[in-house]
């Protein structure tokens, strides 16, 4: 069980990388007009219009090939629990959260970070909230909201965070998930 549709996932996953690519794209093209209009108004259009779209093709080629690569990672998972897409420090991975503990699959080709296992116990935190967005990040998640997952093995343990896309009511179907499962006893 996912909590998000993986065509879905993919589609938001595919906009992000158009919009990230405009993002760098955009200016690059822009700047190199103004460089070189002084030598003739069509030939700078035409030079910061090739270079601009020379950048947007390499982050969105770059972007999607890393994503060819997560989909072949994936095919090869065996999966047993419900399941949710996550970036874990900039690293694309498939978050499963089963009855006793929550499983973390790296998916990023050559990612630094490994799989790893956190104990639902009465030590293991977990929440789960919404990523206020500004600036930059408004405009290249557009009407995408960012969810975050966070754990920490108290009173003492490193927090791990978890970000994920807040698409089908995700939000709430984790919230219910990690209150169904964890064993956490806050003190009042």
């Amino acid at each position: 069980m996912r909590f998000v549709d993986l065509e879905k996932h993919i589609s938001i996953r595919t906009r992000i990388s158009v919009n990230n690519g405009l993002l760098f794209g955009v200016p690059v093209a822009v700047i190199l007009f103004l460089l070189t209009v002084s030598s003739g108004f069509f030939g700078a259009v035409a030079f910061g219009f090739i270079f601009g779209g020379i950048t947007f093709g390499t982050i969105f080629f770059i972007r999607e090939l890393t994503h060819k690569g997560v989909e072949r990672k994936r095919k090869k998972l065996s999966i047993t629990s419900p399941t949710i897409d996550v970036l874990f420090f900039r690293e694309i991975g498939l978050l499963e959260l089963s009855e006793d503990s929550l499983l973390y699959h790296t998916l990023t080709p050559g990612g630094a970070e490994k799989d790893f296992v956190m104990p639902l116990d009465e030590n293991q935190y977990v929440s789960v909230g919404l990523i206020e967005q500004k600036g930059i990040q408004k405009w290249i998640h557009k009407n995408i909201e960012l969810g975050f997952i966070l754990t920490k093995a108290m009173p003492n343990g490193s927090p791990r965070q978890f970000i994920f896309y807040n698409t089908d009511d995700c939000l709430s179907k984790l919230e219910a998930q990690i209150q169904a499962t964890s064993k956490f006893q806050f003190e009042e």
